[in-house]
């Protein structure tokens, strides 16, 4: 409810609301203004949630989603991982996180109704993703990301696109430096050259799951460096 953002003017406004659900309004504005001419349109929308609901145990209110969202999950009947210590503040984290997703599927789900509504819904590319996961304390890490652990680097990549691309369950290996490129690549825009990542838009639409065997990982404020593969994680420390 306290989360801002720069209008056009320079001018630091309040939302007044849930932030994700007030940049899924702003989202929808912009649809309602420039989607279904004879021009195409790119909408990124960057949601904050599912993030930091609980911070050092206390719940903050800022970024916990709306009551009735948490409502549809019981704390005592929620499944926690193996790794994860089984209290009653770490129930209570994995319902906040839970809700926080739960809304942002409502959310979700009204843009593809725009989408429709606009005409334009079976001729989008549409890409849910995310930039870290979630370790809910797991490992007994006290912060939500920042570490090798698949908790944490492993994110959501979720791709529609009627007609262009078959509805299947790909495990091809996709980092974050290779979605940009791959993007132009799906939409057969040029690359450029000084993309460090991989334009990976064949493998996706000939199936080539197996062609990538390893992607880097790095955090930025981190002092570590890695490699995931299908079969292991391997990082080191940068501090000597």
């Amino acid at each position: 409810l306290r989360s801002y953002f720069w209008n056009e003017k320079g001018e630091k406004q309040l939302y007044g609301d849930w932030e994700w659900n007030a940049q899924t309004r702003q989202a929808l504005e912009f649809l309602n203004k420039n989607a279904g001419g004879h021009q195409p349109v790119a909408l990124f929308l960057s949601w904050h949630a599912p993030h930091d609901w609980m911070a050092g145990g206390v719940r903050e209110h800022k970024y916990s989603a709306p009551v009735e969202f948490e409502k549809m999950y019981d704390p005592e009947n929620i499944t926690l991982r193996k790794n994860c210590e089984d209290t009653k503040k770490h129930r209570l984290y994995y319902q906040g996180h839970m809700a926080m997703i739960s809304s942002l599927d409502r959310d979700f789900g009204l843009i593809l109704k725009k989408l429709e509504e606009k005409g334009i819904a079976d001729n989008s590319l549409i890409i849910f993703t995310s930039d870290h996961g979630d370790l809910l304390e797991s490992h007994n890490w006290p912060f939500n990301k920042g570490r090798p652990e698949m908790e944490s680097i492993r994110v959501p990549l979720i791709m529609k696109w009627t007609g262009k691309l078959k509805p299947r369950t790909s495990n091809l290996l996709v980092g974050t430096l290779d979605l940009m490129p791959t993007i132009l690549g799906l939409l057969e825009l040029p690359v450029p050259e000084t993309c460090q990542g991989l334009d990976l838009a064949q493998n996706i639409t000939k199936a080539r799951d197996n062609s990538v065997k390893s992607v880097p990982l790095f955090y930025f404020a981190g002092d570590w460096r890695g490699v995931y593969t299908h079969d292991f994680t391997y990082t080191f420390s940068l501090e000597k």
